[in-house]
This record gives structure tokens, sequence and C-alpha cells, in this order.
């Protein structure tokens, strides 16, 4: 869901704002947003995630 909520954001900017198509931006919107789900994850899956999120590149 993270993932179609970053396309769906992008693909506004693109629209509406000028942005050029970059997967670059697109990853960093799905960081962003996935980043502030972290604050609502369990403590114990916590880490995990925000390892995985470190790597994802």
């Amino acid at each position: 869901m993270v993932a179609s909520w970053a396309i769906w954001t992008h693909r506004n900017e693109i629209i509406f704002d000028g942005f050029p198509l970059s997967l670059r931006r697109w990853k960093q919107i799905f960081k962003d947003e996935f980043s502030l789900i972290l604050h609502r994850v369990k403590s114990s899956q916590k880490m995990e995630l925000e390892d995985w999120l470190c790597n994802f590149d």
C-alpha cells in the first residue's frame, strides 16, 4: 500500500507540479511515508523494519 501511495503521490507531482518522472523521487517518497508508519509498529518488529528501510535502494 505504501508503494502504491508513493506512486500516486509522485504521479500528482508530475501532473500538477511539473516534476520530471524519477525513480529516485519515488523512492524518497516511499521512504518518507514508510518512516511515518514505523512510529506505529510494535517495538519487537521496529528494528528489523528500520534495518530493511535503511538498506532499501
